[in-house]
């Protein structure tokens, strides 16, 4: 559907193979070999980036980055209002009492934050995916019309592929794994995958950077069969993502 109404970039190419490449170019408008950025470091004062622009223009600008190679600490977040950064004390651990004081006394977050739980135990993480589409409705809303600019990143179609459970059971139904995703933790079970060929630990070893490395040095380090399984995670979080953002752009 967006791509019905809008533009359809045939050939999209990354200004670079990583995520700090990747978003130098993409929040300065100019390439890893003009910025120096080339791993994580720190924007470039002498370089504009994109908020600033909007902001400098009365622009309300909300960010909320996905890795933490995009931090405030490389100064990615100037020219945000708010910059929510969910690996840091804006996102308490879910297990901590830290988290559960954070429900009952931040009145901005409570609902996103009680909503973000509920969804863990049963249905599993998502890479903070709902919650950040729950968080930036908030800002949104608080922006009383005005115009806004808002960045979100959001890494759950991304090593390692663990959508939801209804997204992974559905592409992959032989997946074994308890019922509700708390009893994961609760018990130390891990999922498994009955299906020839398919070895569950090589499974979750080849989305580790020391499995992807074993498996680019010898291909024959993953079977077809496992290759097959990791595409249909790959796939089953596309699919989550695009409905994720179709219940967005219909609130919007």
């Amino acid at each position: 559907e967006i791509a019905s109404s809008g533009t359809t970039f045939d050939q999209a190419f990354a200004a670079g193979p990583g995520t700090p490449m990747s978003h130098g170019a993409m929040f300065t408008g100019q390439y890893p070999s003009e910025t120096g950025i080339l791993g994580p470091r720190t924007v470039p004062e002498n370089l504009p980036i994109m908020a600033e622009w909007f902001q400098n223009r009365g622009y309300e600008t909300f960010g909320i980055p996905g890795p933490a190679k995009i931090s405030s600490e490389y100064g990615y977040d100037r020219g945000f209002n708010q910059y929510f950064e969910t690996y840091t004390d804006d996102f308490p651990e879910y297990k901590s009492s830290t988290y559960i004081k954070r429900i009952l006394t931040d009145s901005t977050n409570r609902l996103p934050l009680l909503r973000e739980l509920i969804r863990t135990i049963t249905k599993g993480r998502d890479s903070h995916t709902s919650f950040k589409f729950d968080i930036l409705k908030d800002f949104i809303e608080n922006s009383g019309g005005s115009p806004f600019f808002a960045f979100m990143n959001t890494t759950v179609a991304h090593l390692p592929y663990n959508p939801p459970r209804p997204y992974k059971q559905q592409f992959t139904p032989e997946l074994n794994r308890p019922r509700y995703a708390i009893l994961e933790s609760l018990l130390g079970r891990e999922q498994s995958i009955k299906r020839p060929n398919v070895r569950s630990d090589r499974l979750f070893e080849l989305q580790t950077s020391e499995g992807i490395s074993k498996y680019i040095a010898d291909p024959q380090y993953a079977s077809e069969e496992e290759m097959d399984v990791l595409r249909q995670w790959y796939y089953a979080s596309i699919k989550y993502l695009d409905d994720q953002l179709s219940q967005f752009l219909q609130w919007l």
